[in-house]
């Protein structure tokens, strides 16, 4: 149904031409249902959830995304103020690859719905400048589509070209900065790796990174999960768990290995990460082991 009635609001805007825009002042809830083109979302008030590509994301004023031609989604929860505006167009008919935005790796991700890395479903929330910016650019567009004077086509597309590279050089620096997160956080992770056994050495873990110990662990909690400590906790505990199952060294001698220390505060901290205490742990998994073999 709501292709059906899209598919009027596109036809009764303008026809034979791949690109057009309107304003939904009040969105409702919606099935499931999905476009023979693609769409470019923004978010203008209030919130829904909005179920794409396997995920369910919580939307508000600012968000942008952009959905692929036949990629099934669906608005549920919608506010009662929830407002939203389309682009919809078909990009292999507006020859825009011809021009140098084809160069910027945010192209495909606005022009296909598909991120340089691969991602489906590509999405941004925009601060107030730039959502202000992209909503006066939208109404634009809007107004040129609505009053269809001669020439619309022309500045329709020529305002698509300006906010199509925006969004681009947006996904694109975002894509950078992920990047950017990712190999920062691999670097902490594979340092913890290799020295999870002695003490945290946040001097060094800064200098990794270049931030304050402050700013690293709020970083590290954001990105892994954990803090760097906490990491470095369970990774103690795996491997103390590891050996209790696997070797037949003393309770000791496992504490001292895996960093712990002493034997007491080791039953402490592994109860805490498990539950059992050590000794507990190793009879539960005897008595495992002789099940399943016996």
């Amino acid at each position: 149904m709501l292709e059906n009635k899209t598919l009027e609001i596109v036809k009764g805007t303008s026809s034979n031409f791949p690109l057009h825009i309107f304003w939904s002042t009040l969105q409702l809830n919606t099935g499931t249902h999905k476009h023979s083109f693609v769409e470019l979302v923004l978010i203008l008030n209030g919130s829904a959830s909005h179920c794409c590509a396997g995920q369910v994301r919580k939307l508000f004023a600012g968000d942008l995304f952009i959905i692929p031609c036949g990629m099934a989604h669906a608005y549920t929860e919608c506010s009662q103020d929830f407002s939203l505006t389309n682009v919809i167009f078909q990009p292999e008919k507006l020859l825009l690859p011809q021009l140098d935005a084809v160069l910027l790796p945010g192209f495909q991700a606005v022009l296909q719905g598909q991120s340089e890395s691969g991602e489906s479903y590509p999405f941004l929330h925009l601060d107030d400048e730039d959502f202000n910016w992209v909503r006066e650019l939208l109404s634009r567009m809007r107004q040129e589509d609505e009053l269809r004077q001669l020439g619309y086509r022309f500045a329709l597309l020529g305002h698509f070209m300006t906010l199509v590279c925006e969004i681009a050089r947006k996904f694109s620096r975002q894509s950078s900065l992920r990047a950017q997160t990712s190999q920062r956080t691999s670097h902490v992770i594979s340092y913890i790796n290799r020295h999870f056994r002695e003490r945290c050495d946040y001097r060094e873990l800064c200098r990794i990174v270049g931030m304050s110990r402050s700013s690293l662990r709020r970083y590290f909690l954001n990105h892994v999960g954990y803090s760097p400590n906490q990491y470095q906790f369970q990774l103690r505990v795996a491997e103390a768990a590891s050996l209790l199952r696997s070797s037949d060294k003393s309770i000791e001698e496992i504490a001292a290995e895996v960093g712990f220390g002493d034997r007491n505060y080791f039953s402490r901290q592994f109860k805490k990460g498990t539950e059992y205490s050590p000794a507990e742990y190793r009879r539960l998994f005897a008595h495992k082991h002789v099940v399943i073999t016996g």
